[in-house]
């Protein structure tokens, strides 16, 4: 059972660190020259939730943020079954706290075209990946 749970934390542990160094790399300006016919590349610092959402309240959202991490944590502990899915999304919603504490809001980086000037970062894709595993895990 250790070795499982180091497991996910490593999972977890590489979450962070790969939407981190993506983050890094694209307030840098590495990803502006890339061409991609479905994908723009832009930074958008985003002070709130989902589509702004909470950005003049900067207190709750973060209670908020973290208050969804512990519960998955909790459930990550307690829910062996969708183990995988929860760590994946844990590490993803990490990520974006780190972001909010350190750097004040998410930098997100880039959009996919079909979906308008909605843009995103692999946190966001981790989290979206993570729950498709749950939902996987419960058919």
């Amino acid at each position: 059972m250790f070795e499982y749970y180091l497991f996910g934390i490593f999972i977890l542990m590489a979450v962070v660190l790969i939407d981190q160094m993506s983050k890094m790399l694209a307030l840098k300006g590495v990803f502006n020259d890339v061409k991609i016919p479905i994908v723009t590349f832009g930074i958008v610092r985003n002070k709130g939730a989902m589509f702004g959402f909470l950005k003049s309240n900067k207190k709750l959202l973060l209670l908020i943020h973290s208050f969804a991490i512990v519960l998955m944590i909790f459930l990550l502990l307690t829910e062996g079954t969708y183990f995988y899915g929860l760590i994946v999304m844990t590490g993803g919603g990490m990520s974006n706290l780190i972001d909010r504490v350190i750097r004040g809001s998410v930098v997100d980086w880039f959009s996919f075209k079909f979906l308008g000037k909605i843009y995103f970062n692999l946190a966001d894709l981790f989290v979206f990946i993570g729950l498709i595993l749950l939902l996987i895990v419960d058919l």
